[in-house]
């Protein structure tokens, strides 16, 4: 018991570390994907109205799970 009560902790602490990581990894392939999804619009749509807003909007949408 003694042993299961020091190691535990531990334990706990890497297991919430690698979840944390998971989440940041996430949320930067996101990011990384709104950003060429962006760029992408914004090379194919430069004969709009307002390319810089059609660009914003493409990225906002792909990136819908970030705020």
């Amino acid at each position: 018991m003694v042993e299961f009560a020091l190691i535990v902790p531990i334990l706990c602490v890497v297991l919430f570390g690698i979840l944390q990581f998971g989440a940041l990894y996430n949320d930067y392939v996101t990011l990384t994907d709104a950003a060429r999804v962006g760029a992408r619009k914004a090379a194919v749509s430069r004969h709009e109205a307002d390319p810089a807003g059609v660009a914003e909007t493409a990225a906002r949408d792909s990136a819908s799970g970030l705020t």
